[in-house]
């Protein structure tokens, strides 16, 4: 289809196509259902600019956060990862692998402030204990569950232990941990040998 074709359907100039697709500017926001329905897609892939992230940008961006982070200060590499997790907000692969990494650094590293970068982490755990993904979902599941246990949170552990699908091979090990951990001995030495 051309840019003189898309013009008349949508009752726009050609030249404002044109500045469209060179990126120079962008549609009125009231002309995406008519685009997408144009383009026989949905508002949504039409909006989504980024191709999928391929694995080698993928493992680029780890390492870039990781130079960051050693190189340039913690708070350089946060930056650059929430950038990148915002250009990629369908990658849940990505998003966890870079929360998991900072997360370890803010500890690791000891990092000035660290308690102002905390909710944003917390944030993006929950986020992605929710994610269609598994193995990301039991991740950031099993990060939780961690996080309420040393915070004593077990009733918060517990639920979100209970969420867990029962086909999750930890799930029995945290489920005994749990019980250690509130003095349940009985109940997590039966559960650590079933």
């Amino acid at each position: 289809m051309t840019q003189e074709q898309v013009a008349q359907r949508l009752g726009v100039s050609a030249p404002a196509v044109n500045k469209w697709e060179r990126g120079i500017c962008y549609p009125d926001i009231t002309l995406i259902p008519s685009l997408a329905r144009l383009f026989e897609t949905d508002a949504n892939t039409l909006l989504s600019f980024e191709p999928e992230l391929g694995e080698e940008e993928n493992l680029a961006i780890q390492r870039e956060v990781d130079r960051l982070v050693r190189e340039e200060g913690y708070e350089a590499g946060f930056d650059y990862a929430q950038e990148k997790m915002r250009l990629y907000p369908t990658s849940d692969e990505l998003a966890i692998v870079l929360t998991q990494y900072l997360d370890g650094s803010l500890m690791l590293r000891q990092i000035p402030g660290a308690e102002g970068y905390r909710p944003v982490l917390d944030d993006a755990y929950a986020r992605l204990a929710k994610s269609v993904v598994p193995a990301v979902r039991d991740q950031a599941s099993a990060m939780l569950i961690a996080k309420a246990m040393q915070e004593e949170r077990y009733e918060d552990a517990q639920r979100i232990l209970d969420g867990i699908p029962d086909r999750t091979v930890d799930k029995e090990e945290r489920q005994a941990i749990l019980y250690a951990r509130e003095g349940k001995d009985e109940d997590a030495a039966r559960t650590w040998e079933a």
